[in-house]
C-alpha cells in the first residue's frame, strides 16, 4: 500500500504570481520592445527568461516535496533550492506522536496545513508543510500504526 502526498500547489501562490508579474508584460510590450531594435529583444528575452526560471523553480519545488506514506514506513523526499534533496524516514515503530495545524487565512480557504510526526523518542522531527487535508493524512498515518503494532 503506498500514499502519495504533495505541497498544495496554492501555498506557492505568491511565486506564481511572480512569475506571472515577468512574463505578462514581456508578452504585453512585445511590439514596443521589438521596435526598439536590437536592445528591445535583448529586453524581452531577459524578462522573460526570468519569468521562466521563477515559473520552472516553483513547479520542480512544488512537484520535488513528496511525502511517501507505505505500509512500512514514511519518507519525506524534500527539494531543496533547485539542485539539493533530502530523505528522511521513520518507520510506524518509531512513531510516537502525529499532529496537524492549519494556521492563517489562505491555509483555511485552500484547506491545507501541516502535519507534524515525532519519532525516536522525540529526537527526530518531521514536519510536512502544507499537505491537503491534513486530519485525513493524520488518520491514515495513525491507522497505519496501529497496523503496524499489532503485527
Amino acid at each position: 500500500m503506498l500514499q502519495y502526498y504533495q505541497r498544495q500547489a496554492a501555498s506557492y501562490f505568491f511565486s506564481w504570481v511572480l512569475a506571472l508579474v515577468f512574463i505578462i508584460p514581456a508578452f504585453f510590450f512585445l511590439w514596443p520592445l521589438f521596435q526598439a531594435g536590437t536592445w528591445g529583444v535583448v529586453a524581452f528575452a531577459v524578462i522573460l527568461a526570468i519569468g521562466l526560471v521563477i515559473l520552472l523553480r516553483t513547479f520542480l519545488l512544488w512537484r520535488g516535496n513528496i511525502v511517501l506514506v507505505t505500509n512500512e514506513r514514511i519518507l519525506d523526499l524534500s527539494k531543496e533550492g533547485m539542485f539539493g534533496k533530502s530523505v528522511s524516514q521513520a518507520t510506524y515503530n518509531e512513531i510516537q506522536d502525529v499532529s496537524w495545524q492549519r494556521n492563517g487565512l489562505w491555509a483555511t480557504l485552500w484547506r491545507y496545513g501541516d502535519v507534524q510526526l515525532v519519532a525516536g523518542g522525540g529526537s527526530i522531527r518531521l514536519i510536512f508543510p502544507c499537505l491537503k487535508n491534513p486530519q485525513q493524512v493524520v488518520d491514515f498515518i495513525i491507522s497505519l500504526r496501529n497496523k503496524a503494532r499489532k503485527q
